[in-house]
This record gives C-alpha cells, structure tokens and sequence, in this order.
C-alpha cells in the first residue's frame, strides 16, 4: 500500500490511497461559498519519530486555530494544488504493539490556484517607531517571497543573498506603502520565510505548542538565524555572508551576546537566559515573533524576539514587572563607534573575517560602552534594541589601511603629497594624509589594479578626516581598464565631508564596464583645494556589492525605524 505525500504548508503528510479527497461546496447566508476539500492519512511510529508524530498533531491543530493561508502540493492529485486555508483538523490515536499511529482528517477551505489568486500585503502600525532621536526612517519597507512577480506599485528593489537559493528582495519607500499586491508561485511561496525549527530539526507550524527543548532551537528568515546563546552568552545571532559577489563558500557568520538586567530589578547583575519557557506569538511566512520568558525571585521578564522576511537584522523587546537596568553586549569585547541617525547605533570598529561588522542600536535613550561593544537602558520596564550586521565583502585591493605604509597607492599621484600618518587613524594606529599642492586641480592617489569582472557591481568605500569642510567634491572612485591595463572610464559619486572629524564614503553600486578587467579605487577631492586643507584617509575598499542593505548602520537603523508589521491577504485576480 503506497502513500502519497501532501504538503500542506510546512507539514508533510501521508494521505491514505483507500480514502480519497472529498470536495463539498457550501453555501452559507451570511458568507461566500466556501470549497471544501477533506483528505485523511496517517502517521506513525516508528517509520517517523515520536518527537515529529507529537509536532506533526500540534501543528495541524495551530493551522486550524490561526486559519493560516497555505500553499498545497499534491503527491497524487496535481490538479488540486493550490492555496487553502486549514478549515478543521481531527486526530484519531491508536497504540499499537509495534508502535503508535495517528490518523488524521484535515477539511481545507480552498482560495484558488496560482493562477487565480494574488496577495496583498498591508502595512499596519506606525509609520515611524516613536523613538528619542527624531528619525525619519525607510518608509514602506516590504520583502515579498523571492520569485514573487507583477509587485504593485513595483520600484527597484536592493537584492540580498539568502540561505533559502534565490535573492531575496526588499523594497524602500513604496509609493503606496500601506497596501502592496504580488502573484507567486506555490513553488516560490516559501522563500526567504521566516521560521521556527525545534530541537528535533522540525520546522513548526502555527502558535500551539512549546518546545520541549529550551536551550536548543533556531529562528531564521534566511538572513539571520537566532539560537540560545553558546560558550555561556544568552543569544547567538548568525548572519549569512552569501557568495556570489564574494566568490567564497556561503556561510553563517555568528557572534555571541549577552542580555542582563540589574539593578533595581535585581540586586547585583542576572543572565537573562535560563529560560523557563519558550513560546511563539506570531508564527506567518512573513514575520516570527517568539517570546522567551525568565522567571526571577518574586518577579519576570520577558524577552520578544522578532524577525521579519528580508530583514538584517533581529528585533529585541524587553519588559519586567519591576524598572530595571537592562544591558546588551558582545559576550566577548569588541569595540565599536557610535553613529548614524543621531549616534543611535554602535558598530564595530573593524571588519571580522567574514568582512562584516557588528551593529547594534536602539530607538530610545541608552548609554553606550564603546570599548566593549554594549548598549543598556536607563532604569525602566522596557528596553528594545537590534542585533544586526553590517554586511559587506572581501577587500580587493591590497593595504587599504596604511598600517604598513602607503605601499600600492604610489603609482599614480596627482597634485597632492600622499604619506603615512600617525597623527589619526579610524582603525588601527595609522592613516593616509593627502596634503593638496594648492594649485593642481583635482589631487588623487590611486591603488593598484585587482581583477574584476564584466557586468557584475563593485562598492567603493573609505573614511575620510577633513582639516575644513568639503561640500559635494570628494570621493572614493573607481578606474576601470580592459585586459590590457588601459583606462575604460571612471565611477565617480561625489560627497561632502564635514571638517574636523571622520566621515564614511561609499559609491554604493558600480557595475563594471562590459569589456572591464581590472579596477582601482581612487580617493580624490574635486576642484582645487587648499594645501592648508588636509585630508586623512583610511580603511579605503574596493569590494564587490552583494546589494545588501545594510554596509551602514544608518540603512540598519533605517529600517528599524521603518519597518512596520505586515498582514497578508489573498485576493481574486
């Protein structure tokens, strides 16, 4: 007797070949049709484990109760795949000697096929988080499943590598941002979701269950993945490097970090880990929402986790019964600099070895510990803040930090004198300083020349300490040059500069030219500037552009500002 497998959402499950589906239509007075579909199956053990019979009967059970739309694939019967919602659910338990079994009835309300139907995201909430720092924001964040198509309004989209294969898609200001419409693919509809995996390496479905396991179980929407904290620290929130644009393996990159409380919670300082239950509130492809919960002498506290599709980043959201002092740090010290959006974030002072940095920030007030790499609330109930990574790539061109010189930046010098300093540096103990000649239009050093390839996009990149301010003319360029090393043309995105401290420049985006094969990165200042206005430089990178929302801390906070809860509905084309 051969079962054939029905995928209903994240559940797999064996239909019974005895008993076929059963398609009814009702009509109700106060209500559309409604076409229902029963199908019946069965699961046991021990062809399955006990631990995913338990999930599967939990999960089917939460479908009925949240009336989830769900893509369904047929095993046997193509012509009935579709999108439905979990009408009913009934099990039937029996013990057997060799075993226990399940036998279930699951009534589905169909929607229509893929064809039929499209979706309609709504944006609800404020359009703007209140936050202590008057920012503005990135209205009408959205991210569809990645192979979504005819995006209503549509606008272009910044691409970002994920874990689930295909890029996942995000887009900024939609012209209409409280309502957004998309077809897709039951094939496409899972990617990029977000996702809650148990200790047994079971995707969940629904909000009607509890991990047996608390000190082991995933969050991810392909991006970021969060997990209980390893070597002692209460999370562990990885980021997924991606590879195309790199050309290294694609990777999960994690770091450690601890959230305490203090004082006047507590006496002394608690770990806000040792969980005593784990449990979800909101479970859709499109948002997760688990709330880990710490019980404490007389008291609580609640920590909720949030991560929404396309996102960077994870949402923390602490309360207590009782004002606390509440404090977010990398479990190991890394220090960082604080900055973007009215010095809201703290980001690391350096790359690690995946190219990426560390930023973490909050929408209110807090107090900033720039050597360690933490961030804590002032005496309150509630804290919130974000764990996020500022995503970039391999350096191409070699010393973009002078820590050894200014070796490769020699061979072409224009208009200026271009030397190691010690007087200042954003990372390390050295800089580049461009003293200008005064008289020559345009001074500029340049790298050496790294391979590049035709038609794919590269970020330039740099920090940059001017003695007086520069409006609009300085920037970190690119040469582009053929095989044979001879110049193609130039990508230029000229800046300002504000005197008297360091500022970050980038080009964003630059494709390479369809006969490219080479490239430098060149620091230039427009115009001609004084020769008592020098500049120093540092850290400038030529890298390639994965297209990654999120190489600033600003884009991070931006979206934190921004993002707004989504509901998603269907609707007949």
């Amino acid at each position: 007797m051969a079962f054939s497998t029905i995928q209903i959402g994240r559940l797999a499950l064996k239909e019974l070949p005895q008993n076929p589906a059963v398609e009814t239509v009702s009509q109700g007075s106060q209500q559309p049709p409604q076409r229902l579909l029963r199908i019946t199956g069965q699961e046991n053990y021990p062809v399955t484990t006990q631990a995913s019979l338990a999930a599967m009967h939990d999960d089917a059970q939460g479908l009925a109760i949240g009336n989830y739309l769900v893509p369904v694939t047929f095993g046997d019967k193509s012509d009935r795949n579709g999108y439905y919602r979990v009408y009913a659910v009934q099990h039937s338990e029996q013990d057997w000697t060799e075993g226990v079994g399940d036998s279930w009835q699951i009534d589905l309300e169909r929607v229509g096929t893929e064809l039929e139907i499209d979706f309609e995201s709504r944006l609800t909430g404020p359009e703007i988080v209140n936050n202590s720092f008057a920012w503005n924001g990135s209205e009408g964040l959205f991210s569809p499943p990645a192979g979504s198509y005819a995006l209503t309004p549509g606008g272009a989209p910044i691409s970002r590598p994920c874990a689930d294969g295909p890029d996942q898609l995000l887009y900024i200001a939609l012209q209409t941002p409280n309502s957004v419409r998309w077809g897709c693919s039951l094939a496409d509809y899972g990617n990029g979701r977000c996702r809650f995996i148990d200790d047994q390496g079971v995707e969940r479905s629904g909000v009607n269950f509890s991990p047996a396991n608390l000190a082991s179980w995933t969050i991810s929407n392909g991006l970021v993945q969060v997990t209980p904290g390893a070597s002692g620290s209460t999370l562990t929130v990885m980021h997924w490097t991606g590879a195309a644009a790199g050309g290294g393996a694609p990777s999960w990159q994690s770091k450690n970090w601890d959230l305490t409380a203090s004082t006047p919670l507590v006496a002394g300082t608690i770990s806000l880990s040792g969980w005593s239950s784990v449990n979800l509130l909101r479970n859709d492809y499109e948002m997760i929402v688990a709330r880990l919960v710490k019980d404490y002498g007389t008291g609580r506290v609640l920590i909720d986790l949030t991560l929404r599709r396309g996102s960077r980043f994870v949402e923390v959201y602490v309360t207590s019964d009782a004002l606390g002092v509440f404090k977010l740090a990398r479990h190991t010290a890394e220090a960082g600099t604080l900055g973007g959006l009215g010095n809201a974030a703290l980001t690391a002072n350096a790359d690690d070895s995946s190219g990426n940095q560390y930023s973490i920030g909050s929408a209110h007030t807090f107090t900033a510990d720039t050597t360690n790499g933490a961030i804590s609330s002032p005496s309150s109930k509630t804290f919130d803040c974000y764990i996020g990574s500022v995503v970039s790539q391999p350096v191409l061109n070699a010393n973009p930090d002078f820590e050894t010189g200014v070796n490769d930046w020699t061979g072409n010098i224009v208009g200026c004198t271009f030397a190691q300093s010690g007087t200042r540096a954003h990372k390390g103990s050295f800089s580049a300083l461009m003293t200008p000649d005064g008289v020559t239009a345009v001074p500029q050093a340049e790298s050496g020349q790294v391979p590049v390839v035709a038609n794919q996009d590269y970020q330039a990149s740099g920090w940059v300490w001017p003695t007086s301010t520069i409006t609009g003319n300085i920037s970190v360029a690119v040469n582009w040059y053929d095989a044979s090393h001879t110049i193609i043309s130039a990508s230029i995105n000229n800046m300002s500069a504000t005197g008297g401290q360091w500022n970050f420049l980038t080009s964003h985006t630059n494709t390479a030219p369809v006969n490219a094969a080479y490239a430098s990165v060149k620091p230039r200042v427009a115009g001609t500037p004084a020769a008592s206005n020098q500049i120093w430089w540092d850290e400038i990178k030529l890298r390639p552009y994965a297209g990654q929302l999120g190489n600033l801390s600003t884009d991070l906070l931006g979206q934190y500002a921004g993002r707004r809860s989504e509901y998603v509905a269907s609707v007949r084309r």
